[in-house]
């Protein structure tokens, strides 16, 4: 499928998927302002990280090698059976481990006990959510982009649904039930999607776990982790800072400008994942890598130019509409942010292909630094400029990962490096 059909797809699902988020913003922005809106934030980081933590990349590993096996159900098989052995034995200490400990993590990220019982919902809720994440990848994988699409489009509504029927009843508890209930709405239709797929049998949960592809999916675990710990626990950090050092609504306000600049990127980032993933699984000589990047680049990068600008110049329409007058100061953020959003997805067109080579070393270093580097940054600028400062730190700090992005890629063109392994 080509990345135009695969982006037309994919606008399907994203439209469905922003709508979903956009729907929780504004009935927070209503019900409860901007506090509620950082502390669902702070919610949804622990929920990206933890369930990050139990697929352990074997969904991007999943998708890999069920692009490169397309046609050979045997190796497909075994594949699919030691990535969904190797996610149940870290499921249940993760889960177990959340629900033992669910009060404490309350006190340090959520600065209260009292939501002790939304982690322990949590906990549960793993389970589906790691299964679904191995269903999609596996229907990625196999190329069938529609019913991916359905998937999306189908939980989506469900949780537009769920979300308008309990938040005006129940307020920040009635979206914390709607992100608890989602990952077992997506793994049943995963599911069954998955069953009527043609490439696919069920027969394949008999299969033994394979040893050489353990180690193959081990790398994407370790290069899961590193995103899985660096990017939520960073947003965590900053969060917590801003509330520190300017206030609980400021840390809302940030949380509303991440939100707006995901909403509008995710089809970018689910064309990234859908279809540059495996394309660039095959590929293996330096100059078919070269033009696909540049043809994603000519394709990609004026329509997020052209975006940013839109976005920019609407922004106080934008925040009227999916927020309220609490919201207005966001407005500050805008420029920075969105330029910062810019470089971001041209620097991920050169970052994709370490997932797709599994460059393992090279990636856990570069996330950790760059997650690192932003807390820092975000701390330097807010003390000079309050909360403007995240966006002077979040622009410069991608404008150094882009840098280091074309530095490496160039790097390993000239070395002949991407072939699977570590950088050498």
């Amino acid at each position: 499928m080509t990345l135009i059909k695969t982006s037309l797809l994919s606008l399907i699902a994203t439209i469905f998927k922003i709508s979903y988020g956009l729907v929780i913003n504004k009935l927070l922005a209503v019900y409860v302002g901007p506090s509620g809106v950082a502390l669902v934030g702070q919610f949804q980081s622990i929920q990206m990280g933890l369930s990050g933590i139990a697929t352990a990349g074997f969904g991007q590993g999943l998708t890999k090698y069920l692009a490169e096996y397309r046609g050979n159900r045997q190796k497909s098989a075994t594949v699919f059976a030691t990535a969904l052995k190797l996610v149940s034995l870290l499921l249940l200490p993760v889960s177990m481990g959340l629900f033992f400990f669910a009060q404490d993590v309350s006190i340090w990220v959520l600065h209260s006990p009292e939501y002790t019982l939304w982690l322990q919902g949590l906990a549960v809720s793993l389970i589906p959510a790691a299964i679904g994440a191995l269903l999609v990848a596996s229907l990625n994988g196999l190329g069938e982009i529609r019913q991916l699409t359905w998937v999306g489009v189908s939980s989506s509504c469900l949780g537009i649904v769920l979300s308008l029927w309990l938040v005006p009843q129940w307020g920040v508890e009635g979206i914390i039930f709607s992100l608890l209930a989602t990952p077992f709405l997506v793994a049943i239709l995963a599911a069954w999607h998955l069953k009527r797929s043609s490439l696919f049998s069920w027969a394949w949960l008999k299969e033994t776990a394979s040893k050489d592809d353990s180690k193959k999916l081990g790398k994407f675990t370790l290069m899961a982790l590193a995103s899985a710990v660096a990017i939520p626990v960073s947003h965590i950090l900053i969060r917590n800072y801003l509330t520190e050092h300017v206030s609980l609504d400021a840390a809302g306000l940030w949380t509303g400008m991440w939100r707006i600049s995901e909403a509008y990127l995710m089809l970018i980032t689910v064309t990234l994942s859908v279809y540059y993933l495996p394309k660039l699984s095959g590929l293996k000589d330096a100059t078919s890598i070269k033009k696909e990047i540049r043809h994603g680049q000519i394709i990609i990068l004026p329509f997020v130019v052209v975006s940013a600008i839109a976005m920019f110049l609407m922004r106080d329409w934008i925040i009227w509409l999916l927020f309220s007058g609490e919201f207005s100061d966001m407005r500050d953020l805008f420029l920075f942010q969105l330029l910062g959003d810019v470089i971001k997805i041209a620097s991920w067109l050169y970052a994709y292909l370490m997932l797709a080579k599994a460059q393992a070393v090279v990636f856990i270093l570069s996330e950790l630094l760059f997650s690192l580097l932003f807390v820092g940054l975000t701390m330097f600028f807010v003390d000079g400029f309050g909360l403007e400062g995240v966006s002077y730190a979040f622009a410069l700090n991608y404008f150094l990962y882009l840098v280091f992005m074309v530095f490496w890629f160039y790097r390993s063109c000239a070395k002949g490096t991407f072939d699977e392994g570590f950088v050498g």
